[in-house]
């Protein structure tokens, strides 16, 4: 790895992974009145700026961000191979990353921290045509299955297959094949059935224009969280009164994004962050708002979980991540020994330190 040696200084700095108390942070109130000890913010969004990060986008392009004194810088990419070295070597503060490769990161020892899960439930689906005879995962067999190779498909589909009660002499007959992230792969029959987010706007551009599709979805076999957002240890510890304003004006938006009314606003907020980005991601001439009030009723079925109702919207809840967890381990993707406990696997430091009863404290005004 090039970043070697700053991970060795971040280790050396921090120790292990932790989730430590917070100390001399006491809340809102105090930090308006003496300033935050940093006011600005580098996020990495490791895909266009879609609906899928509409909360950290909105949260700026709202002002909310601004309301609690930051200044977010965000940027998005589909260039990035590993954000969390990137996030380690001090080239971004905060990104966004899936709780597999977290867990990944935990199990190596980077001294990660979660501020937010940002989607409750894994979109992760796969996908076939409508109009083939393949409807499930019975029917997997004889057909290749395209996957890109990315943790969560590599944790899940194997589990999907067991789940299944497919038989070896049945695996070995599915003729799977790592593809690029177009549904094009799919819709011109270079591959029977592909794993995809049915929440990116190429999907919905083809859905929405009378594409029909047969979708299994992971979130019918595993618990594991869609997306979360995470910081290092030492940001954590040295500015958590910043982490503690950026989960605020984050959950702010992230509030408001599961309210059906706020189709047409997030809709339009997102639909400009991705000409700003020049983000050629619609197909067949559709009406590009029209997408993204689609992928915003989409996420309304992956976002939310039960537990935010209690504890706040972008609560982690550990049983969650250890569902993922276990998945890596019964791929082999992580050792038995590099597992974390329930105690441990998440930090809630900072959502805990935003919400009352469930309810986000907020700035009046």
């Amino acid at each position: 790895m090039t970043n070697n040696v700053n991970r060795r200084r971040v280790l050396q700095a921090m120790g292990a992974a932790s989730t430590g108390m917070l100390t001399g942070y006491v809340g809102y109130k105090r930090q308006q009145d003496n300033g935050l000890s940093q006011s600005s913010v580098n996020v990495l969004l490791t895909y266009f700026p879609d609906m899928v990060f509409s909360p950290m986008t909105g949260a700026k392009a709202f002002g909310y961000f601004e309301k609690v004194g930051l200044n977010v810088n965000i940027r998005s990419t589909v260039a990035v191979q590993n954000p969390l070295q990137i996030l380690a070597s001090g080239n971004a503060d905060i990104t966004v990353t899936t709780p597999f490769d977290y867990i990944v990161g935990r199990a190596r020892e980077l001294p990660l921290e979660t501020v937010v899960t940002t989607v409750g439930k894994t979109p992760l689906s796969y996908a076939s045509m409508g109009k083939s005879n393949i409807n499930g995962v019975q029917d997997w067999p004889g057909n290749t299955l395209g996957l890109q190779n990315e943790t969560d498909r590599n944790w899940v589909t194997p589990a999907i297959l067991s789940e299944e009660g497919l038989s070896e002499a049945q695996r070995n007959r599915i003729r799977q094949t790592f593809i690029g992230y177009s549904v094009t792969n799919l819709t011109a029959n270079k591959v029977n059935i592909m794993s995809l987010y049915p929440t990116n706007s190429d999907f919905n551009s083809l859905r929405i224009n009378g594409t029909e599709f047969n979708l299994v979805e992971a979130r019918n076999y595993t618990t594991a969280p869609g997306n979360c957002a995470v910081t290092t240890t030492q940001f954590a510890e040295e500015h958590p009164d910043t982490v503690t304003e950026f989960t605020r004006a984050w959950a702010k938006a992230a509030n408001e994004s599961l309210k059906p009314s706020n189709k047409n606003r997030f809709a339009k907020m997102v639909l400009g962050q991705l000409r700003q980005a020049n983000a050629d991601v619609f197909l067949q001439g559709v009406d590009p708002l029209a997408v993204e009030r689609s992928n915003f009723e989409q996420f309304l079925k992956y976002r939310p979980i039960d537990a935010w109702q209690r504890n706040g919207v972008g609560w982690n809840n550990p049983s969650d991540y250890l569902a993922a967890q276990q998945l890596g381990v019964s791929a082999g993707g992580i050792d038995q020994g590099a597992t974390l406990s329930e105690s441990n696997v998440v930090s809630n430091q900072f959502v805990n330190a935003v919400y009352t009863n469930g309810k986000l404290d907020w700035p009046q005004g």
